[in-house]
C-alpha cells in the first residue's frame, strides 16, 4: 500500500505537469492556434527518475535560452514531453529524486535530440564525447549516453535492466556534486543559495567534461566485463584525482563563481586539494558499485542529502577549513600533513551523512541500562557501510574503551569494550564529535560503580547461612525460576541459595516474564536500627553486570503491606564470588520484617541464567574513627548576614534557626575543617552525589506543604596537600572531557495554592525550564573551588541566593514575601567527612522526581524564614 505523502506527491505533481505544460507550451512562441509540423519530443530525467524539475528547450544553443524557450515539468517518473517538439539541447533544474525523496541542487544538461537527461550526458553536453566517457567509466564500448534510460527497470523486482550504467551514472553525479559542495562549502556560503548553487555545479561539470576530452582517462581499476560472471570494477585513485586535478585546475582559471581562485590557493592550491579529497572522493563513487540494486536507492540517499549543513561535501570541508586555521594546510604544506588529513578524510567517506540530525547510535550491546560493574561492551550502529573508523573522533570521559572491531555479519555495526574504572563509582559519556560521522555531539552516558564490598566481619549479623533444618524458602512467580538450597558451586562445603531462571519463564496468564526469583522468610526479625539499615551478602552470577533487587517484608496476614522498596546492587563480572551490599536507609524500622524476596536481573528476559547467595548478614552499626579522618571543627558552621556573625551548630540546626529573609548579598557562610592525624581520601570518597531536600512545615511534627528537591550526582573530589579540590560543571562539555552533573528540576506539592503567596510560587516555578535553574544551582556551589583541610574556608552564600531568587522572580513577584518553618535535608553520598568526635553523620536518603536516589550520610534541620 503506497504511504499516503508519496501518493499526494504523485497525483500533485501529475496535475501541475498538465496545467504547467498548457500554459509554457501556449506561449512558447508563434501563434497558438497554429499547427507545427514537428512531432513531440519526449524523454527520462535520471539521478533517480527527477520529478517536478523543470526541463528547458535551449533555444538559444548556448546554455542561455531566450525568455520565450519552452519548458515542461517531469513526471513522477522522470518523464517528459515537449508536445511541439524540441530540436534544441536540453537543460534541466530542481525537481527531486522519487528515490529519495531529496531535492535536486545541480543542473544537468544533455545534446539535441537527446531523449536522456543525466549526469552522464550532462558531460556529454559540455563537449566530452560518447567514446571518451565510455572508456572512463568503464561502460560497454556500444553504450548509447544520450538514449539509453539507465534507471529502466529489470525484469524482477528491485533490479535495473542497465545496472552498470546506473551505477556508473550515480557515481558520476557523487563526484560532480560532491566537488561542488566542498568548494561551495570553502567558499562559506557565498554561493548565492540555489541559484549559485546550479551555478557552480554547472562551472565544475564543464570542467571535469573539458578535462575527460583533454586527456585519455580509463577510471576503472579494472577492465569490464558485461557477461554474467560480471563482478564490478572500482574507480581508480590516481585516475580520479588526474580527473579532479583537471577539473579544480579549470575552475581556478576562469574564478567562476568570483572569489573560487582565493578560495583554492588559501587551502593550499590545486594539487593539495586535490591530494586531500581525491581518495575520499573515490571510495564514495565505490559505493555505488558495490552496492546490490536493491540498496542503490538507500546509498543515494545518504550521500546525496543536499542540504548544507548536512552534505558530506560540507564535511569535508569543514575538515579542510580545520586545518588550515590551525597552520596545517597552507600553500607550503609539507607532504605529511596534507597525507595524514587525506587519510582521516577518506576513513570518513563511509560515515553516515548528517540528516537532520544525529544518525548514529551509540548502545550497549546487552541492551541494559543499569549500572556496570565489569567490562561491557559497546555498540556503535552507522545504518551503513563505515570504511576504516577513525577513532579520533570518540572520546571517553572516565575509564578506557578498546579499539573498535567492524563485526563481521553486520558491516554497519562497529563494536568495542569499555572497562569501567577500578574500585570507583560514578557516570561516564562516550562522545562522538562533530565530523563525518555526526553534525554532533553524539554523547552516550554510563553509570558503573565497581566499588568493592568487604567480606563479612564478626561485628555483622548473619542472617542466613543456608546450613539450618526446615528453611522455609520459595519461587516467584508460581513454577517460574527453580530455587533450591545446595552446596557452594566451586567449594562443595557448604550450603547456599541457588536460583535458576530457565529460559522462557511464564506467569499464569502464560506472559514471558522477567522478574522471577526467590523469597526465604527468616526465624527471627531483622534487628534493623537508625543505624543499621545495610545488608550485605556474598552472590555468585553466571551473568556479568547483572542487577541483584532485594526487597524486605513483614509477617502476618498481609505481610506485603510491611515492605520496603526495592534496592539494587550490581554484580561485577560473571562466574565469581563476590560481596554485593545494599542500603535500605530510610525504612520505618519500628515494623518487623523477616521475609528477603530476591530477584536476579528482574529487566532481562531470562535465557538460563544462575545465581547463588550465602552469607546473608546486617551490616554492624558505624563505629566511631580514632585516628586519620576529616571532622567539621566543633560541629558548627557560622553564618553572617551581611551586618553580625551568628555561630550555628549542628543541634541548634536540628531544633531549627531564625533566618531573615530576603537575605543579605553580602552575606557569607564560614565553616573550619579539622584533621585527627592524617586525612587522606579513598577512592571511593573521590565521586560523591548530593541532594537536598525543603518541605514546608506547621510544625516540627507536621511537614506535608510545598518540596523542592534538588540532586547532583558525580562531582569529583581531588585532594592536594592540604585543600580538597571541587570540579562542578552543569553538564559535559564534549571539549573539554568534563564530569557529568545531571541537575534536576524542582518538583513542588503545593496545598492552597489560589490563597497562598509562597505556594503560588513554588506552583509556577514547578513549572521552569530546568535551564533557567542550572546556572543558578551551580553558581551556588562553584563559589569553594577548594576546600582547606585545616583552616578557615568562606563561600558568599547570599550572593548566590540573590542568583538564583532573581531566576525565580521571573515568574513569581511575592518571592520575597516567603515567610515561614521549612524542613532541610541535605545527603552527601561517599561524604569524606565526619563528627568532631570521630562518629559519621547520620544516613538519609532523597528520592528527586526523575526517581534517581541519592542514599549517604547528611543532615536533617529547620529553618523559619522571617
Amino acid at each position: 500500500m503506497m504511504n499516503w505523502k508519496y501518493a499526494f506527491i504523485a497525483a500533485t505533481t501529475s496535475a501541475l505537469v498538465f496545467v504547467f505544460t498548457m500554459v509554457v507550451s501556449g506561449c512558447g512562441g508563434g501563434a497558438s492556434d497554429e499547427m507545427t509540423d514537428m512531432e513531440p519530443t519526449s524523454g527520462v530525467a535520471v539521478d533517480g527518475y527527477l520529478s517536478g524539475a523543470i526541463v528547458t528547450c535551449d533555444d538559444g544553443d548556448a546554455w542561455a535560452p531566450t525568455a520565450s524557450a519552452t519548458k515542461v515539468i517531469t513526471s513522477s517518473q522522470g518523464a517528459f514531453t515537449f508536445l511541439d517538439g524540441c530540436a534544441h539541447p536540453l537543460m534541466l533544474v530542481g525537481g527531486y529524486s522519487t528515490d529519495t525523496l531529496l531535492g535536486f541542487v545541480g543542473q544537468l544538461r544533455a545534446p539535441a535530440h537527446s531523449t536522456v537527461l543525466s549526469p552522464l550526458t550532462t558531460l556529454l553536453a559540455n563537449g566530452a564525447s560518447n567514446e571518451k566517457i565510455v572508456k572512463a567509466f568503464g561502460l560497454a564500448a556500444d553504450t548509447d549516453i544520450a538514449h539509453v534510460n539507465p534507471a529502466a527497470p529489470g525484469s524482477e523486482s528491485n533490479t535495473y535492466l542497465h545496472s552498470d550504467l546506473f551505477r556508473k551514472t550515480l557515481a558520476a553525479q557523487q563526484m560532480l556534486q560532491k566537488t561542488t559542495e566542498v568548494l561551495a562549502a570553502l567558499q562559506e556560503g557565498t554561493s548565492a543559495g540555489a541559484t549559485g548553487t546550479q551555478a557552480l555545479y554547472a562551472a565544475v561539470a564543464k570542467a571535469f567534461s573539458q578535462t575527460l576530452r583533454e586527456n585519455d582517462l580509463s577510471l576503472m581499476a579494472s577492465p569490464n566485463t558485461i557477461d554474467a560472471a560480471y563482478v564490478p570494477s572500482t574507480f581508480d585513485a590516481e585516475q580520479v584525482a588526474i580527473l579532479l586535478a583537471g577539473t579544480l585546475q579549470r575552475v581556478h582559471q576562469i574564478d567562476s563563481p568570483v572569489g573560487i581562485q582565493g578560495t583554492i590557493d588559501s587551502v593550499g592550491g590545486v594539487i593539495t586539494l586535490t591530494d586531500v579529497i581525491a581518495p575520499a572522493m573515490t571510495v564514495q563513487a565505490n559505493i555505488y558499485l558495490a552496492a546490490t540494486d536493491a540498496n542503490l536507492a538507500h546509498y543515494t540517499k545518504q550521500y546525496q542529502d543536499p542540504s548544507p549543513s548536512a552534505t558530506y561535501g560540507s564535511v569535508i570541508a569543514r575538515m579542510v577549513n580545520t586545518a588550515k586555521t590551525s597552520g596545517v594546510l597552507h600553500p607550503a604544506a609539507d607532504t605529511a600533513a596534507v597525507t595524514t588529513l587525506a587519510q582521516r578524510i577518506e576513513s570518513s567517506a563511509l560515515a553516515v551523512p548528517i540528516s537532520g540530525g544525529q544518525t548514529v547510535t551509540i548502545r550497549r550491546a546487552d541492551g541494559l541500562t543499569s549500572t556496570i560493574a565489569a567490562p561491557t561492551t559497546i555498540q556503535f550502529d552507522f545504518g551503513t557501510l563505515v570504511k576504516d573508523l577513525d577513532m579520533a573522533f570518540i572520546s571517553v570521559s572516565a575509564g578506557s574503551l578498546g579499539a573498535l572491531t567492524q563485526d563481521r555479519t553486520d558491516p554497519t555495526l562497529y563494536t568495542g569494550t569499555w572497562t569501567p574504572p577500578a574500585n570507583a563509582a560514578g557516570a561516564a559519556r562516550i562522545s562522538m564529535g562533530s565530523g563525518p560521522y555526526t553534525e554532533g555531539p553524539l554523547l552516550f552516558d554510563l553509570r558503573y560503580d565497581t566499588t568493592t564490598t568487604s567480606p563479612i566481619t564478626a561485628a555483622d549479623t548473619i542472617l542466613a547461612n543456608f546450613e539450618e533444618p526446615n528453611q522455609n524458602y520459595g519461587e516467584y512467580p508460581a513454577k517460574g525460576a527453580n530455587v533450591g538450597i545446595s552446596y557452594e558451586v566451586t567449594e562443595q562445603t557448604n550450603h547456599m541459595l541457588n536460583i535458576e531462571k530457565p529460559a522462557g519463564i511464564k506467569d499464569s496468564d502464560g506472559n514471558l516474564v522477567t522478574w522471577a526469583g526467590a523469597w526465604y522468610t527468616l526465624k527471627n526479625p531483622i534487628p534493623f536500627a537508625s543505624n543499621r539499615t545495610r545488608i550485605k551478602a556474598r552472590v555468585y552470577s553466571s551473568v556479568a553486570n547483572a542487577p541483584i533487587k532485594l526487597k524486605i517484608e513483614g509477617v502476618g496476614a498481609a505481610p506485603k503491606d510491611i515492605s520496603t522498596e526495592e534496592v539494587s546492587a550490581i554484580v561485577g563480572a560473571a562466574n565469581t564470588w563476590q560481596y554485593l551490599e545494599w542500603d535500605f536507609t530510610g525504612l520505618d524500622t519500628t515494623k518487623s520484617y523477616r521475609t528477603i524476596a530476591i530477584t536476579p536481573n528482574p529487566d532481562t528476559v531470562p535465557h538460563g541464567e544462575t545465581y547463588y547467595f550465602d552469607d546473608i548478614a546486617l551490616v554492624a552499626a558505624p563505629q566511631a574513627a580514632t585516628n586519620d579522618y576529616l571532622y567539621l571543627d566543633g560541629d558548627s558552621v557560622t553564618y553572617n548576614d551581611g551586618a553580625e556573625d551568628h555561630v550555628v551548630t549542628l543541634a541548634d540546626f536540628e531544633r531549627g534557626i531564625d533566618l531573615a529573609w530576603p537575605m543579605a548579598t553580602t552575606a557569607t557562610l564560614q565553616f573550619k575543617l579539622s584533621q585527627k592525624g592524617t586525612f587522606t581520601l579513598s577512592d571511593k570518597q573521590k565521586t560523591v552525589h548530593a541532594a537536598i531536600e525543603i518541605q514546608e512545615c506547621t510544625s516540627k511534627d507536621v511537614c506535608n506543604g510545598g518540596k523542592t528537591i534538588e540532586s547532583i550526582w558525580d562531582v569529583p573530589l581531588r585532594q592536594s596537600g592540604n585543600a580538597l579540590e571541587i570540579t562542578i560543571k552543569p553538564n559535559y562539555l564534549p571539549s573539554g572531557g568534563s564530569v557529568a552533573i545531571n541537575i534536576y528540576s524542582a518538583s513542588y506539592f503545593a496545598t492552597n495554592a489560589d490563597t497562598e503567596a509562597h505556594n503560588k510560587f513554588v506552583v509556577y516555578f514547578s513549572a521552569r525550564p530546568n535551564q533557567e535553574f542550572d546556572s543558578g544551582f551551580v553558581a551556588f556551589f562553584g563559589f569553594v573551588k577548594s576546600i582547606h583541610l585545616n583552616g578557615e574556608n568562606n563561600t558568599n552564600f547570599g550572593s548566590a541566593v540573590e542568583y538564583i531568587k532573581q531566576k525565580f522572580t521571573k515568574t513569581f513577584s511575592g518571592i520575597d514575601e516567603l515567610t515561614g518553618l521549612y524542613k532541610v535535608t541535605v545527603v552527601i553520598s561517599n561524604l569524606p567527612l565526619r563528627k568532631s568526635n570521630g562518629m559519621e553523620f547520620d544516613r538519609y536518603k532523597i528520592t528527586d522526581p526523575y526517581s534517581v536516589t541519592t542514599i549517604g550520610n547528611g543532615v536533617v534541620g529547620y529553618i523559619r524564614l522571617k
